[in-house]
C-alpha cells in the first residue's frame, strides 16, 4: 500500500502547523521512514495532495526504502541485548519531548544500536543521503563529535564528463563496518562488473567489493573484503572490471573520493 494513501485516510490530530514548501521538502526523507513527530507528519500529509513535486520525491524515497529491505543482511542480536534493554525500562510520568530535528533522532538510534545493528542502520541513512543534497549536508554535520561518534562519510564523484553517477561510503569510527551505495552507474554486460578499490597512503590498491547494478544504476553493498580496518585507507575508487573482479585495477575509473 502506498504510504501517502495510508496516512491520508487516518484521522489527523488538530495541530496548527505552517511550513514552507522548502521545509516540507526537507522532511520528505524522514516521512518515508515514519521518523517524524505528529506535528511534522500532519504538515507533510496535508501538503502532499496539492504538490506534485513532493509526491514524486516521496515516491522516489519510498522506492529506496523498499529496496533496503532486500539490501540489509539479517543480523542476530546477542542474547544479553534483551536484558540490557529491559534494565533501562523504568516507569515514569509522560513528559513532552523537546523538539529535536529528525536527523538527530536517527543519529541517536545509530549510537544505541552500533555495533550490533550498526552496519544495517548505516545503510538506511546512506541510501537517503545519496538521493538528497539536503540530507547529504546533514550526514556531513553528523560527523561532528558533538552529534554522533559512530561514522564517517566519503562522497564519491563521477570521473566521466557525461556521467550522472554518485556514490557514498560510510565507515564506522572504529573502521570495522563499512557500506557503499551507488546510483546512476551504467548497467554493464554480463562479462563485466564494477569493483571498489581501497587505496592507502602508499598507493596500494585492495579490492573492497565486486558488484553489479540494477537497471536504474543502483546498488548497495557492505565492504567486507578489506584486510585492515577501513580507516587505514585514505582514497577510494570504482572501476569497470571483468566479471568476478581483478587483482588490481585494469578498466575505466567511474567514481572516486577521499576520506
Amino acid at each position: 500500500m502506498n504510504r501517502t494513501t495510508s496516512k491520508q485516510v487516518q484521522k489527523l490530530p488538530d495541530f496548527d502547523v505552517t511550513l514552507t514548501h522548502e521545509q516540507i521538502t526537507e522532511l520528505i526523507p524522514a516521512f518515508a521512514l515514519d521518523c517524524l513527530d505528529d506535528e511534522e507528519t500532519v504538515a507533510v500529509t496535508e501538503h502532499l495532495p496539492g504538490c506534485a513535486a513532493c509526491r514524486a520525491e516521496l515516491e522516489s524515497y519510498q522506492s529506496t526504502v523498499d529496496r533496503l529491505a532486500l539490501a540489509v543482511p539479517e543480523v542476530s542480536p546477542p542474547p544479553e541485548l534483551q536484558g540490557r534493554l529491559m534494565a533501562r525500562v523504568r516507569p515514569a510520568a509522560p513528559v513532552p519531548p523537546p523538539a529535536v530535528p529528525w536527523w538527530q533522532k536517527l543519529a541517536a538510534q545509530l549510537r544505541t544500536t552500533a555495533p550490533v545493528w550498526g552496519a544495517a542502520a548505516l545503510l538506511v541513512l546512506l541510501a537517503l543521503g545519496v538521493s538528497n543534497l539536503y540530507l547529504r549536508q546533514q550526514l556531513t554535520d553528523l560527523q561532528r563529535p558533538a552529534m554522533v561518534d559512530t561514522m564517517r562519510t566519503v562522497s564519491l564523484r563521477h570521473t566521466q564528463p557525461d556521467s550522472q553517477a554518485t556514490g557514498i561510503i560510510i565507515v564506522s569510527t572504529d573502521g570495522e563496518y563499512g557500506a557503499l551505495i551507488v546510483e546512476h552507474l551504467y548497467p554493464l554486460p554480463e562479462n563485466q562488473q564494477y569493483q571498489l578499490w581501497l587505496i592507502d597512503d602508499n598507493d596500494t590498491r585492495i579490492s573492497g567489493a565486486v558488484f553489479s547494478v540494477d537497471d536504474d544504476g543502483y546498488r548497495s553493498v557492505q565492504i567486507e573484503e578489506a584486510p585492515l580496518p577501513l580507516e587505514h585507507y585514505t582514497r577510494f575508487g570504482i572501476t569497470v572490471e571483468p566479471a568476478g573482479g581483478s587483482p588490481g585495477p585494469t578498466g575505466q575509473r567511474v567514481l572516486a573520493g577521499s576520506m
